[in-house]
C-alpha cells in the first residue's frame, strides 16, 4: 500500500469508464443496426410467409364444396389468426429486447459500483460481516483463508491506511474549527487591548517657557498626544496660565527624550512597542532627573525624564538655543540607540 496513489487510480478508473461507455455505445449502435436489418428482412418476407400460412389455413378449412360466403368467412378467419400470431411474435421480441437491455444495464451498473468501491477509502467490512458466519458459527473458508495471509487480501477492496498522513488534504470541518479559534483569539486580544487602553496613566510633565513648571496629569492609557495636550491646557488654564486660555491644542508641543511626538501617536502605542528616544525610553512617564548609571554610561535605567510641554511659537523662536536645539521630530522607524535597558 506504500505506492498507492488514490488520485492516479481515480483518473485511471474514470478513463476506463469513459472507454467502456464508448464501447457499450458502439455495441448498442451495431445491435440496433442489426435489428433494423432483421426487421426489414422480416417485413420483406412477411408478405410471402404470412400469405403462405393464410393460404394453408384457408385450404384446410375449405375442403370440399362450400358456398361463397363460407369461403370468404374462412379466409377472413385465417387472415385474422395470422395477424394475431404476427403481433404476438412482435410483442414477444420487443419484450425480450427490453429484458436484454435491462440486464446489460444492470451488469454495467454493478461493474461500476465494484470499481468505485475498490477505490473508496471508507471501510467496507460492515457489509462483509453480515454474511461472515455460516449456520454452524464458523467463518467461510474463503474469508478464513483471506485473513490467513497478506497475499489473499489482494483480491479484496482497497481500504483506508491509518498510517498515511492526511493533514495536507482539504478538511472543511478542520478549517472551520481553525477559523473559529482564530476569531476567538482575535476577539480576546481586542478585548484585552481595549481594557489596557482604559487604564489610567499618570504623566509627569514640565511646562517649558524658558523655565520648568512641573505638573502631573492623569489620562487614559489609550489617549493620543493631542488628548494629553488638551488635558494639560485645561489644567494650566485653571491654574492661572493666561496664555493657555488663548491657545489651542495645535499650538502646543510635547517633547519626550528630546523628541517631538506627533499629535496622533497614542501612549498605548508607545508602551506596547517599547519605543525609545535619544536619551531614554518613551514608554515610562515617572520622574527622574538622571537616568544614566554613574559607573557605565552605555547602560540605561528603566527610567526617564519628565516630558516637556511648550508653545509652538516659543519653540520656533528658540530652536537654535539649548535645549530646543536638540529636539527633533520622532521617527518610529529610526533607531535612536543600541545600549541596553538596565535591570534584571
Amino acid at each position: 500500500m506504500s505506492g498507492f496513489n488514490p488520485v492516479a487510480n481515480a483518473s485511471r478508473v474514470r478513463a476506463l469508464e469513459g472507454k467502456r461507455e464508448k464501447e457499450l455505445e458502439e455495441l448498442e449502435r451495431k445491435r440496433k443496426e442489426a435489428e433494423a436489418r432483421s426487421d426489414a428482412a422480416g417485413l420483406m418476407a412477411f408478405g410471402t410467409s404470412e400469405r403462405a400460412a393464410v393460404d394453408a389455413a384457408h385450404s384446410a378449412a375449405t375442403v370440399g364444396l362450400v358456398s361463397r360466403a363460407d369461403f370468404l368467412a374462412a379466409r377472413d378467419r385465417a387472415e385474422a389468426q395470422a395477424e394475431a400470431e404476427a403481433e404476438a411474435k412482435k410483442a414477444a421480441g420487443v419484450a425480450a429486447s427490453e429484458k436484454a437491455r435491462d440486464a446489460q444495464r444492470a451488469a454495467r451498473d454493478a461493474q461500476r459500483k465494484r470499481e468505485r468501491a475498490a477505490l473508496s477509502f471508507a471501510a467496507d467490512d460492515d457489509s462483509d460481516e453480515d454474511d461472515s458466519d455460516d449456520d454452524d458459527g464458523r467463518p467461510p473458508p474463503k474469508r478464513a483463508a483471506g485473513r490467513a495471509g497478506v497475499g489473499s487480501d489482494l483480491g479484496r477492496g482497497l481500504g483506508k491506511d491509518p498510517t498515511v498522513q492526511t493533514d495536507f488534504l482539504p478538511d472543511r470541518a478542520r478549517e472551520d474549527r481553525a477559523a473559529r479559534a482564530r476569531e476567538e483569539l482575535a476577539a480576546q486580544w481586542h478585548a484585552r487591548e481595549e481594557e489596557l487602553k482604559q487604564e489610567p496613566l499618570r504623566i509627569t510633565y514640565s511646562f517649558w517657557d524658558g523655565r520648568g513648571h512641573r505638573r502631573e496629569v492623569q489620562v487614559p492609557r489609550g489617549s493620543t498626544v493631542s488628548g494629553f495636550l488638551d488635558a494639560v491646557r485645561r489644567q494650566l488654564s485653571g491654574e492661572g496660565f493666561r496664555e493657555m486660555k488663548r491657545c489651542s491644542t495645535d499650538d502646543l508641543l510635547y517633547i519626550k527624550e528630546d523628541l517631538i511626538l506627533p499629535s496622533h501617536v497614542s501612549f498605548h502605542e508607545l508602551i506596547a512597542k517599547k519605543a525609545r528616544g535619544k536619551s531614554g525610553p518613551l514608554f515610562h512617564f515617572d520622574v527622574h532627573d538622571d537616568i544614566r548609571l554613574k559607573g557605565d554610561a552605555t547602560k540605561e535605567k528603566d527610567e526617564s525624564h519628565a516630558g516637556k510641554v511648550c508653545e509652538r511659537h516659543w519653540y520656533e523662536r528658540n530652536k537654535g538655543s539649548h535645549p530646543a536645539s536638540r529636539w527633533e521630530l520622532w521617527d518610529p522607524d529610526k533607531d535612536y540607540g543600541s545600549y541596553a535597558i538596565f535591570g534584571p
